[in-house]
């Protein structure tokens, strides 16, 4: 075989292969546009503010789209509970958050320093060991802070939840007991005229 046909052929086979993987990148973002587009129709995209107004959803899902961390995460980061309190949960994200941050500033000495004493020939001149501040993320930081701030809202999300149905069940049950007083009347009428018209 020859160079310049060894050449050709993997020339011809890269461009085959990399031809093929933009045909296939172009038919997946046609699938994506189209299914997107039926999540938007249907109301179960991300569109708007977030998803977080969509009717009927999950009031946690609609949390972790809005604050773009679940509260599974959130717990991660934390090293919390699922049943933490809200004591529990401060805590940790102070400790978290005391270990994160940058260090003081430096004081500034009080006094100028004496003149140093005259080196003596011979002897080496060491620099005193250089203390080192400790490590700091500004961005674990404020992953602590994103993560108090969702279990906080996911606390007060479940304290609405548990105060709205209490507001709710006494309208919607005396909703329904009319409901099921109306549909024993029509039953009783039913069976009332069905006796009426067997006796006749």
């Amino acid at each position: 075989m020859s160079l310049p046909r060894v050449i050709a052929q993997v020339a011809f086979g890269t461009t085959r292969a990399v031809g093929k993987a933009f045909v296939e990148m172009g038919r997946q973002a046609a699938r994506n546009a189209t299914y997107k587009q039926d999540q938007a129709e249907s109301g179960g995209g991300d569109s708007g503010a977030a998803g977080a107004g969509a009717k009927g959803a999950n009031p946690t899902q609609a949390l972790s789209r809005q604050m773009r961390m679940t509260i599974d995460e959130a717990r991660l980061i934390l090293n919390v509970k699922p049943g933490a309190t809200t004591e529990e949960i401060l805590k940790n994200y102070e400790h978290l958050f005391s270990v994160n941050a940058p260090p003081p500033p430096p004081e500034a000495p009080a006094e100028p320093t004496p003149e140093q004493p005259a080196r003596r020939p011979g002897r080496r001149h060491t620099k005193p060991a250089k203390i080192e501040p400790p490590p700091y993320s500004h961005y674990l930081q404020s992953k602590v802070v994103r993560a108090r701030e969702r279990l906080e809202a996911e606390l007060k999300a479940a304290e609405e939840a548990e105060a709205l149905p209490k507001g709710e069940e006494g309208a919607e049950g005396a909703q329904a007991a009319e409901g099921a007083k109306v549909e024993e009347g029509v039953k009783a009428e039913g069976a009332e005229e069905k006796k009426g018209d067997g006796k006749a």
